[in-house]
């Protein structure tokens, strides 16, 4: 099996956003993300929170037909970790996909919340393919179909997360 990784980054506040999100608001809204995913995530029909610990959670996420590769609904169970206040990562055991929500901020500067970047960072396991050079032009295609797809997924994020902050949610 081949794992296809992919990152996406982009900066949370720019010149005319408003409101700013501070690290503390954008991390509190990956933790909501990882509670209620559905505002976040387009895919996701339904999920529940079968288990909290310290550091994190397990839920069940139910994903709408036609999504993740499968024509019919799909169930999974993600476990979620927090690592606060910069990173909240899912893990789905059952097939070995990760992706990590990471905060960081401009190297230069390590202070200014003005700086503010939002990346995520994706692997996906692909079974399917069992030979990276073999099937190179197979895992170039699903490379750039997955990267296509987790560019517009950073600035949805940081979207739900501004209006939240302004509807005071945060």
């Amino acid at each position: 099996m081949v794992f296809i990784s992919v990152s996406a980054t982009a900066p949370v506040n720019s010149p005319l956003s408003s409101p700013k999100l501070s690290i503390n608001d954008l991390y509190a809204a990956l933790v909501y993300k990882a509670r209620y995913p559905k505002d976040f995530v387009a895919p996701i029909e339904s999920s529940s929170v079968i288990h909290e610990h310290a550091d994190g959670l397990t839920r069940k996420v139910m994903f709408k037909a036609g999504t993740m590769g499968k024509l019919e609904k799909q169930e999974v169970e993600e476990v979620v970790d927090f690592y606060p206040p910069t990173r909240v990562d899912f893990h789905v055991p059952a097939t070995g996909m990760r992706v990590s929500n990471i905060i960081s901020y401009a190297s230069e500067d390590t202070e200014n919340e003005e700086e503010l970047y939002l990346t995520f960072s994706f692997d996906f396991p692909h079974p399917e393919i069992t030979d990276r050079e073999k099937q190179k032009q197979e895992a170039e295609e699903i490379l750039e179909r997955h990267r296509k797809g987790s560019a517009k997924v950073v600035p949805h994020t940081i979207e739900i997360a501004r209006q939240m902050k302004a509807e005071g949610r945060l």
